[in-house]
């Protein structure tokens, strides 16, 4: 089995989860996995966000997981195409 990281995925309505995954997967594969488990529907472009002392970084859709070091962070589930956020 792959190595896994393990994050907290914080959906729009304020509802939060603990997701594990292979390090090597992408951002938007995390978030779309996010979305089936939050049942949010007709989604558009799902991404990852994390907030920073400046404030919300969004990642970037194609880079892994592990590219951000994000294990045990809490990151926020957003659609770049409907402006949701926090």
């Amino acid at each position: 089995m792959p190595p896994q990281l393990t994050i907290t995925i914080e959906a729009p309505n304020g509802k939060s989860d603990e997701f594990s995954f292979d390090q090597s997967t992408k951002v938007s594969e995390s978030a779309e996995k996010a979305a089936d488990e939050f049942g949010i529907q007709n989604t558009n472009n799902p991404t990852l966000a994390r907030i920073t002392d400046e404030g919300q970084e969004e990642l970037k859709p194609n880079r892994t997981l592990v590219s951000y070091d994000l294990d045990g962070e809490t990151v926020i589930w957003t659609d770049r195409g409907k402006g949701a956020g926090r």
